[in-house]
C-alpha cells in the first residue's frame, strides 16, 4: 500500500526529535554532548531502517517499537555512564572489599595501546593479569586453602610471580613449602623472586621474570602477581608488565584499578628508569604483537622527542634511563629484539625501512597521529629508517603524560 498523506517527513522530522530528546533522568559524565549524539544516531539509524516503508496502517506498531527501541538506547547509556561513574573508583576503595580479591588489570586491544586503534583484530593479548596478597594460614584453614585452588581453577590461572622473601612464606601462608603448594595442588608454573617489603630488587633477574610473564600473557596463559600485602612490590611488577605492553603511562593505569599499587619512592624511580623491552619470543611468535608494541613506542618517542629531532640542531635525544642501564647480557638481548623486530618490518630485507614500509607498518596499526607528520620527524633528510636508529629509538625514553602520578609530581 502506499503511504497515506499523514505520515509527512513533518510528521517524521516531529517524532524522530522527540526520541533523539536526552532524557532529563540520565546522568551527566561529560558535557561535550558526545554521548547524546551516539544514541541518538543510533536511534535514527533504526528510525530510518523501519520507517523506509512505513504505511498508515503500520503506524501505531511503528511507534510503539521506537518508543521501546529509543528507551533501551537511552537505558543502556545509562548503565554504561553508572559503569564508567565506577570504573573510575579504584577496587579497593569501594565498601566491604575481600581482602583476598583477585584484581584485575584490563589489558584489552582498546586500554592497552594509547595511539592505536586496532578495529578488527583478535585481542593482541588474550592472557589476564591478577595480583592479590599472599593467601593467609592455609595450613590450619581449609577454607582458605580450597578458596584459593578453586579461585586459580574459575580464573583459568596458569602462571604465578611470588615476590615475597622465603622467610614470609610461613609468617603469611602458614607454610613455608607455599611454592610447592602451588605447583602441586594449584598447578601452576611458578616464578619466585624475593625482594625486600617497600623495596626494589637488589639482586636476582627481575626484568627476565617480568619479560617470561609478558610473554606468558601473550600466548593467552592467566598470570597472578602477589606480595605479602600485594601492593607496593606487586604493584611495581604489575607496571613493569603493562609498560612493557605499551602502555607509556603503567602507573596511572594500574591505580585505576588499585590506588595503593606502587608505595615507595625507590619503587617509582625503578619503574621510571626500567625500560620498555620487548622479548624475542614474542617477536617470533606474536608478531602482531610486536609491531603493535613496537608502533606504539615509536609514536611515544615521536611525541616526547619530535621537537628536538626536528630540529637539525639537536643530533641526539635523551637516553637516560634506557637500555645502557641494563646489565651487559640483558642490553644485549633487548637490542637484539629490537633488531628482529626490525627485520620483521623490513618486508625487502634492504637493511632500511623505506617510507612506504613504515607507512604500511603504522597504517596496518591503526595510527591515530598524523602518519605524515611522524614520518617527517623520525626518517629524517634520508628519509629512511635503519637499524640502528630504530634499535635507538626503540630504547629510548618516553614522556609520561599524566603527571598526577610521576614522581614528586613532575612528568617522566
Amino acid at each position: 500500500m502506499a503511504p497515506i498523506g499523514d505520515l509527512t517527513p513533518e510528521w517524521k522530522e516531529k517524532f524522530l526529535k522527540e526520541l533523539c530528546s536526552r532524557p532529563s533522568w540520565l546522568t551527566e559524565v561529560r558535557r561535550d554532548g558526545k554521548d547524546t549524539a551516539a544514541v541518538s544516531q543510533v536511534i535514527k539509524n533504526e528510525f530510518d531502517r523501519r520507517s523506509a516503508d512505513l504505511t498508515e496502517d503500520m503506524r501505531s506498531k511503528f511507534v510503539r517499537r521506537m518508543e521501546a527501541y529509543a528507551t533501551a538506547c537511552w537505558s543502556t547509556c545509562e548503565a554504561m555512564h553508572k559503569l564508567m561513574l565506577d570504573d573510575e573508583q579504584p577496587e579497593n576503595e569501594k565498601a566491604r572489599l575481600d581482602p583476598d580479591h583477585w584484581y584485575e588489570v584490563n589489558l584489552t586491544n582498546a586500554l592497552l595501546f594509547a595511539n592505536l586503534t586496532l578495529d578488527g583484530l583478535e585481542q593482541l593479548v588474550p592472557g589476564r593479569l591478577f595480583s592479590t596478597r599472599m593467601p593467609r594460614n592455609i595450613v590450619e584453614d581449609e577454607g582458605e586453602r580450597d578458596d584459593f585452588i578453586e579461585k586459580c581453577k574459575v580464573n583459568y590461572l596458569r602462571v604465578i610471580l611470588v615476590l615475597t622473601e622465603t622467610e614470609e612464606f610461613k609468617k603469611y601462608s602458614g607454610m613455608d613449602g607455599l611454592l610447592d603448594f602451588y605447583r602441586e595442588e594449584c598447578g601452576l608454573v611458578v616464578y619466585n623472586r624475593a625482594i625486600p617489603d617497600f623495596q626494589i630488587p637488589t639482586s636476582g633477574d627481575l626484568v627476565n621474570n617480568i619479560l617470561d610473564l609478558t610473554y606468558h600473557l601473550a600466548k593467552g596463559r592467566n598470570c597472578l602477581v602477589h606480595c605479602a600485602g600485594g601492593s607496593g612490590r606487586t604493584g611495581m611488577v604489575i607496571a613493569a608488565i603493562v609498560k612493557n605492553l605499551g602502555v607509556y603511562d603503567p602507573v596511572a593505569r594500574i591505580r585505576r584499578v588499585k590506588s595503593t599499587y606502587v608505595e615507595t619512592f625507590e619503587q617509582e624511580l625503578f619503574l621510571k628508569n626500567v625500560p620498555k623491552a620487548i622479548d624475542a619470543r614474542i617477536v617470533r611468535e606474536r608478531p602482531m604483537l610486536a609491531k603493535a608494541i613496537a608502533a606504539e613506542q615509536l609514536l611515544q618517542v615521536f611525541v616526547t622527542h619530535g621537537d628536538k629531532m626536528a630540529d637539525k640542531n639537536h643530533n641526539t635525544i635523551e637516553r637516560k634511563g634506557s637500555v645502557e642501564q641494563l646489565e651487559e647480557d640483558n642490553q644485549e638481548k633487548l637490542r637484539t629484539a629490537y633488531l628482529k623486530t626490525f627485520d620483521m618490518l623490513d618486508q625487502d630485507a634492504s637493511g632500511t625501512l623505506d617510507r612506504a614500509e613504515v607507512t604500511e607498518w603504522l597504517n596496518m596499526c591503526g595510527s591515530e597521529l598524523n602518519v605524515e607528520k611522524v614520518l617527517g620527524v623520525l626518517m629524517g633528510d634520508e628519509d629512511q629508517l635503519t637499524r640502528e636508529r630504530f634499535a635507538d629509538l626503540m630504547t629510548t625514553k618516553v614522556a609520561s603524560s599524566r603527571r598526577e602520578y610521576d614522581i614528586g609530581g613532575s612528568a617522566f
